[in-house]
């Protein structure tokens, strides 16, 4: 089995990944992230929720370190 990240081709597609994360925090409040694949580099994209809004947190990973994430988020 091939662990496969969502692929993002496009800034529309960008956005449609943040304004979900967005949404979702907005809703149930905390914080929401996704690991994606933009062209062959993984980022793990956070929104978290603030007093004054979203904080949108953007950093590069690693396939083995995006992969330790996922499974670290299952304990």
């Amino acid at each position: 089995m091939d662990i496969v990240f969502r692929k993002v081709r496009s800034p529309e597609a960008y956005q449609k990944v943040i304004d979900f994360l967005r949404s979702d925090v907005l809703q149930h409040g905390g914080s929401a992230s996704e690991t994606i694949d933009i062209w062959g580099q993984l980022w793990v994209i956070t929104i978290c929720k603030v007093p004054w809004g979203t904080l949108l947190l953007k950093r590069q990973v690693s396939k083995l370190e995006a992969i330790a994430e996922l499974f670290a988020k299952e304990d």
